[in-house]
């Protein structure tokens, strides 16, 4: 006889189970209240990490003036101490969480740059052709322009090696 004969109980615990009877019922009801009770992010932050950025390096990777998240923050009345403390310590001294603080600034008209100017959206791996035809921008000039820097492209370059030559990231690289 197999394991289910020494517990003779199983059927009324799976059929308990089964119609949502008590105790059973309850039980399924905790666990249900408790998953429910998870914070859900429903924010994104546009960068990895936010957390450990301090709001100045924040400010300028998002292109957004520091002065402007400052006073978002601030006229939310959320205590700041300077451009160097980072959203995780902005957090902690307002009993919040780093993603509050986010969604306080987006709330309160801090618009971050779009994401394909952000790194760590593959931009780099795109070709200088790629770009010049999703930005609406001559090949010919930009070329021109980098051969300027002392960088002579091809147009099936990717943004990277481009970068990597000027000592600049992707995004940078577009608006140098």
């Amino acid at each position: 006889m197999g394991a289910l004969c020494r517990y003779p109980d199983w059927p009324w615990v799976f059929l308990g189970t089964l119609w949502n009877l008590p105790p059973f019922s309850t039980t399924m009801d905790l666990g249900e209240k408790a998953k429910n009770s998870w914070e859900e992010s429903k924010i994104t932050p546009p960068l990895p990490h936010v957390e450990q950025m301090s709001l100045k390096e924040f400010s300028t990777r998002i292109q957004v003036p520091v002065d402007q998240i400052l006073s978002a923050l601030r006229s939310k009345g959320y205590k700041v101490k300077d451009v160097q403390q980072t959203f995780a310590e902005s957090a902690e001294a307002n009993d919040i969480s780093p993603n509050t603080l986010f969604e306080t600034m987006k709330t309160e008209s801090v618009k971050p740059a779009l994401p394909e100017t952000i790194e760590g959206t593959g931009l780099g791996e795109k070709t200088l052709e790629m770009i010049c035809t999703e930005k609406g921008l001559s090949l010919d000039e930009v070329l021109s322009r980098l051969k300027k820097h002392g960088i002579d492209a091809r147009p099936t370059d990717r943004l990277k090696e481009i970068a990597n030559k000027l000592e600049k990231k992707p995004n940078e690289t577009l608006v140098s």
